[in-house]
């Protein structure tokens, strides 16, 4: 009788050991994914969302909208009053936090000469924002649509400007992203 108690609980503790130590490694590895995650980002600036807010003037210039955010026009007052372009998150819910992270990863590892630069981010509270680099000349939309049309040589070239930046993130991105919601 007594063997046998001794046996189980011994059985019991080994086992209880084993799961602690499984949770103890398991732990101390996400932990260290969780580090490198973010190491991975840290190229970009953490801006506070009181540093966005003075940039764009209190969000007054938009420049765009979208189903989900609005664009707007700041100027960065640290960078000789480089001009930039603000993305604002328009609603909180656990889906906008998803598309704000997931663009966050993958767009800070793509650099390409026709693909606008992500340079920096703000995760404050219920604030997600996005900040890239302004196009200085526009959107391609106000440069094809407008009166003065481009000729047809510069057409081509912006075709094929467009088509490198595809096949980028399509092919020769470290991480293939499919764009599927391309505007001029």
């Amino acid at each position: 009788m007594v063997g046998t108690v001794l046996l189980s609980s011994s059985g019991f503790l080994n086992l209880l050991s084993l799961l602690t130590t499984y949770f103890l490694v398991s732990r101390f590895y996400y932990g260290k994914a969780k580090v490198s995650q973010t190491h991975r980002i840290t190229n970009l600036k953490n801006f506070t969302h009181k540093e966005l807010e003075e940039a764009t003037n209190g969000f007054k210039e938009e420049l765009g909208r979208g189903a989900f955010a609005t664009l707007f026009k700041g100027v960065l007052g640290y960078d000789e009053g480089k001009c930039v372009a603000v993305k604002r998150l328009n609603v909180m819910i656990e889906e906008i936090d998803l598309e704000f992270k997931a663009e966050l990863s993958t767009i800070s590892r793509t650099n390409h000469r026709n693909l606008v630069e992500l340079l920096g981010f703000c995760n404050q509270r219920e604030h997600r924002i996005l900040v890239y680099e302004f196009m200085s000349n526009g959107s391609l939309a106000s440069f094809i649509f407008e009166k003065s049309r481009p000729n047809w040589n510069r057409r081509k070239e912006i075709v094929l400007g467009i088509a490198r930046g595809l096949l980028y993130l399509h092919k020769e991105c470290s991480s293939q992203i499919i764009h599927c919601d391309i505007k001029p």
